[in-house]
């Protein structure tokens, strides 16, 4: 990367590498292969393994884009233990967000285990209180702490984080940032809603 930073990773070898597509975007490409092995069962999806993923390229994506991309991986996968894994993560690591969806679908599966399904519903339990805490840095209309929350100073990272949160299930959240959006960038400038 152009900042120099290193980091090994270890590649499974029964990962297709014809999957990853070689890109000028090094951080989509180092998360690619991180996440394939993960996504496909190859390895165990951990906690700490998605701590890697996160550490090795969260910044360079900024905060929305790698909560997409996980919240799609998620949702392509058939590995039940990544999806479980990567919705506690998603809800606890990256609370907030609007992302509890996941948790209300998974625990109902008759394929999980009773640990997970305990761990869903604290993810669910919690999230009325990370929801206010969302909703009250939004109200504040600080434009530095929503880059500390978008984990970015990049004006088009915090936009992303903006768009990201206009897909919220909490409608007063989503009306809020909405509303930060129009004012700081003017008209519709988000991708798709999730």
């Amino acid at each position: 990367m152009e900042n120099q930073y290193v980091s090994w990773i270890v590649l499974d070898n029964r990962i297709d590498l014809r999957a990853i597509k070689g890109e000028d975007d090094i951080a989509l490409t180092i998360w690619r292969l991180m996440v394939a092995p993960l996504q496909s069962g190859a390895k165990p999806t951990t906690q700490n393994e998605l701590s890697k993923v996160l550490g090795a390229t969260g910044t360079e994506l900024g905060r929305a884009r790698w909560v997409k991309l996980m919240s799609a991986a998620m949702s392509g996968s058939s590995n039940r233990n990544f999806k479980v894994e990567t919705c506690v993560w998603l809800n606890t690591v990256e609370w907030g967000l609007g992302l509890e969806k996941c948790a209300e679908r998974l625990r109902e599966d008759p394929g999980i285990s009773e640990q997970q399904r305990a761990e869903l519903n604290e993810v669910l339990s919690k999230t009325p209180e990370a929801n206010a805490k969302i909703r009250s840095i939004l109200g504040t209309r600080d434009v530095a702490q929503i880059a500390f929350w978008a984990n970015s100073n990049d004006p088009m990272k915090i936009r992303d984080f903006l768009c990201l949160l206009t897909g919220h299930t909490d409608r007063e959240i989503a009306e809020s940032a909405s509303k930060l959006l129009m004012e700081h960038y003017g008209g519709s400038v988000c991708w798709s809603a999730r």
